[in-house]
């Protein structure tokens, strides 16, 4: 039986963002689905060097985070 390539999204720095900040709980809600489907192999997320730097930036110059507590989330990412 040929095996099924899951779904294939591409994730951008906005969906990150609300995970990981939980500024708008819905869509962090949404987001953390999207995860647990990749985590069950249906869907296969894409993202970019440019989004972890967007990322990083945002973190650092909109939410005031601290270098090691953004350094995780990117690790986690």
């Amino acid at each position: 039986m040929p095996s099924i390539d899951p779904e294939r999204v591409f994730v951008d720095t906005n969906i990150f963002l609300r995970y990981l900040t939980n500024d708008d709980p819905e869509q962090a809600d949404e987001v953390e689905r999207l995860l647990v489907a990749a985590a069950a192999g249906s869907v296969s997320l894409l993202t970019n060097v440019i989004v972890l730097a967007e990322i990083v930036w945002t973190l650092e110059s909109t939410y005031k985070l601290p270098r090691d507590e953004i350094r995780d989330h990117v690790l986690a990412i």
